[in-house]
């Protein structure tokens, strides 16, 4: 599936790239074993994406956005509740997925208590999150540090981090602490886009404001697709979304284990 075309046509343009890097990033994490929980998951478009969701449970605390994902029918069980306090049994899930989600949790380490308390022996947590270097790489914080405002660039890097509402931006060694505090043990971790990829997402969220007010006004995200516009954008940003490990990127991709 070409999930970055997926996302350019039915979403911001920004999610195009990020979102087309992170499906990838877990579709090579296949197989999973089930039933899967996608922790956090938002409209579920995502999980859909990815094929064979009929044994995938969504949880999320926002009652909005599970009434888009309910009729669009994209997971198999739609659940609303927190992460800290999840209302499942120990050992009812096979594989848990956090794409993009943890960041912004405050009570993380309840959360990840409990999704090491969901996960039955052998099974998976995967996680996609924003790292370290996310506010140091934006376009925003690079075009002020190229004319030596370099306080400038901190500023906007923090504004970006509070918009987002990101908790949690820290490195893979962090992570890794938290998760083995929790009792999981890390198998796989990675940095992953490029300072260039991270650039083209910043200037895609300024870029998608059309896209944004059209969701606002009509539910949809492009009321009229125009395939020319998404052309250029493809031109643009697929070259991107390439989520390849890198040496100090933007994001991280963790997988940790329950032994």
């Amino acid at each position: 599936m070409d999930y970055f075309r997926e996302y350019l046509e039915n979403g911001p343009l920004f999610a195009a790239l990020l979102r087309g890097a992170e499906c990838q990033l877990m579709e090579r994490a296949r197989p999973f074993d089930l039933p899967v929980l996608d922790l956090g998951c938002g409209d579920g478009f995502f999980g859909s994406l990815l094929r064979g969701t009929e044994s995938w449970v969504g949880l999320d605390p926002d009652e909005a956005s599970l009434r888009r994902a309910g009729p669009a029918g994209r997971l198999a069980r739609l659940v609303r509740g927190d992460g800290s306090r999840m209302g499942f049994a120990s050992g009812a899930f096979g594989t848990v997925i956090s794409n993009s989600v943890l960041e912004h949790v405050v009570p993380l380490h309840q959360t990840l208590a409990e999704s090491f308390r969901v996960l039955r022996p052998g099974g998976r947590l995967l996680l996609t999150a924003p790292s370290h270097r996310f506010a140091d790489l934006l376009l925003g914080a690079a075009l002020a540090r190229s004319i030596g405002l370099k306080r400038l660039a901190r500023a906007y890097g923090r504004w970006f981090n509070n918009h987002s509402r990101h908790h949690h931006t820290v490195e893979i060694e962090t992570w890794r602490q938290w998760l083995e505090h929790a009792g999981f043990r890390v198998v796989k971790a990675h940095y992953y886009l490029s300072p260039a990829a991270l650039r083209a997402f910043d200037a895609a969220h300024y870029l998608s404001v059309p896209r944004l007010v059209s969701r606002k006004l009509t539910g949809r995200w492009m009321r009229f697709p125009n395939p020319l516009s998404n052309a250029l954008y493809d031109w643009w940003l697929r070259r991107y979304c390439d989520p390849s490990p890198v040496e100090d990127g933007p994001y991280l991709f963790i997988e940790a284990r329950k032994p």
